[in-house]
């Protein structure tokens, strides 16, 4: 961790924060995003991080992982979290048949309407692939679908955190959405980037906020 340190300051502070810059704490509004989710400890740990630093973020879930921890995706809520539709089972939508894969975004959607009383409105297809029939499927349920601007690459399992902290390292246009997953190694890089990202004055909020 204390490797990870050093390496921010090399590469993403390049010194300024600790000279001080007014410029290197300019206040710049981006989204970070978590995939794949919920993840049971994980995800908690997840919200306890967020908490302490108190951001807000936007998890695109599972359906059938999100049926199974009901209690967890309310948690999120109540925290101020946003919680964005990743289809029901995590397929190549653009692999499947149109009544397919119109049941993997509209599933989502029922579940969390008629178990949370609560309407996803950010889309983000598998693996970031849609065609024109997923978009108007998207468009049909309210949704509007989201890709990133900037990408951890962490989807792999185990990605060594260092890796992630450099993949996320350089400045953060006012505006982005950062592609992260829920992964063990994306939690431990965060603890090392969150408090960066709040020092150079970067405000983060949910998908919504950003695209409103």
């Amino acid at each position: 961790m204390r490797r990870i340190k050093s390496l921010l300051l090399l590469v993403l502070l390049g010194g300024c924060l600790l000279a001080g810059h007014a410029q290197c704490r300019k206040t710049r509004t981006i989204a970070l995003t978590l995939d794949d989710g919920p993840a049971g400890e994980l995800t908690e740990s997840f919200l306890e991080l967020f908490e302490h630093y108190d951001v807000k973020v936007t998890f695109f879930h599972i359906g059938k992982k999100s049926i199974q921890q009901t209690d967890l995706c309310k948690e999120i809520l109540e925290r101020g979290h946003e919680i964005g539709n990743h289809s029901w089972s995590h397929q190549r939508l653009t692999t499947l048949d149109t009544a397919d894969a119109r049941m993997e975004i509209e599933r989502f959607q029922q579940f969390f309407r008629d178990s949370l009383a609560y309407r996803p409105v950010s889309f983000r297809p598998p693996f970031l692939k849609h065609n024109p029939y997923i978009d108007a499927i998207s468009q049909k349920n309210g949704l509007t679908i989201i890709t990133a601007d900037i990408y951890a690459r962490d989807a792999k399992m185990n990605v060594d955190p260092e890796v992630v902290v450099e993949n996320l390292s350089r400045e953060i246009p006012d505006g982005s959405i950062i592609l992260c997953h829920e992964r063990p190694y994306t939690l431990k890089a965060l603890k090392v980037l969150l408090p960066v990202w709040k020092k150079k004055g970067y405000r983060l909020v949910t998908v919504s906020q950003i695209i409103r």
